[in-house]
């Protein structure tokens, strides 16, 4: 059954830009199409530094040897209960219930919380990261495909570590990954000043396509940082290549 979580009788803390449910709407037809037969659609990336990528939507769906590696390190790291942030098609969260965790899969994508529980996900919580209040604390939280995107900025990045380490109960752990966009020998700003790091998303699918949003790529110094504020402790477990990397975070 999918829920809606209730959140906090104060408005929280949220990144400047457009509702995600907006920015993301191409993603949310995506997965629902893919569900209904349509598995050889791409979503197209582009990015306000002239990239541009096509994503398969099969990546979100995801399985076996086809996971990635990041994937990989932050499956066999989790323990106990398990909120899975962001929860996309359950790409993670089947695995993890499968070997008999007890996983919550939250999202604030409507079409892409259905078709959590249409693939078998027991648990799913449609609700934002920054509103939701859970009824018990978890073990592991994951944050994974850049889990440092929803802070949309430096600025945001210490709220989002607190955001995503709220759940934990004490010891607990979050497992989150991102890329470290600075290439050596080059400047960590672009010539407007901001960070390399600080890209504007948008998204298309099928001739639909979401407003910009904000998306931050940060590096291992700048992520331990900001967890320091956010009172956590940082540990890199995992490197990648092109810049990639995974963090454990601890709430002590």
């Amino acid at each position: 059954m999918v829920r809606s979580s209730a959140g906090a009788s104060t408005e929280p803390w949220r990144p400047p830009g457009p509702d995600p449910r907006d920015a993301l709407a191409p993603l949310d037809r995506a997965l629902r199409e893919y569900m209904e037969g349509s598995i050889d659609g791409s979503l197209n990336v582009v990015t306000d530094d002239g990239g541009e990528q096509e994503l398969p939507v099969a990546l979100f769906f995801r399985a076996g040897r086809d996971l990635l590696s990041a994937d990989r390190a932050a499956l066999a790291l989790c323990r106990g209960r398990v909120l899975d942030v962001g929860a996309g098609a359950g790409a993670l969260a089947l695995p993890l219930q499968a070997a008999g965790h007890e996983v919550t899969a939250l999202e604030v994508l409507p079409g892409a919380a259905a078709v959590l529980w249409a693939r078998g996900v027991r648990d799913v919580r449609l609700d934002d990261l920054w509103a939701f209040r859970p009824d018990r604390p978890y073990d592991t939280v994951l944050a994974l495909m850049n889990g440092t995107a929803a802070a949309g900025t430096l600025a945001g990045l210490a709220p989002l570590l607190g955001a995503v380490a709220a759940p934990l109960a004490t010891g607990g752990q979050v497992l989150m990954d991102s890329t470290d966009m600075r290439e050596e020998g080059r400047p960590s700003q672009r010539p407007d000043g901001r960070y390399v790091g600080e890209l504007q998303y948008q998204l298309e699918y099928e001739g639909e396509r979401g407003p910009p949003f904000p998306q931050l790529f940060v590096d291992s110094e700048r992520l331990i940082h900001a967890a320091d504020v956010a009172g956590l402790l940082a540990e890199i477990v995992w490197h990648g290549e092109e810049g990639k990397f995974l963090v454990r975070l601890v709430r002590t």
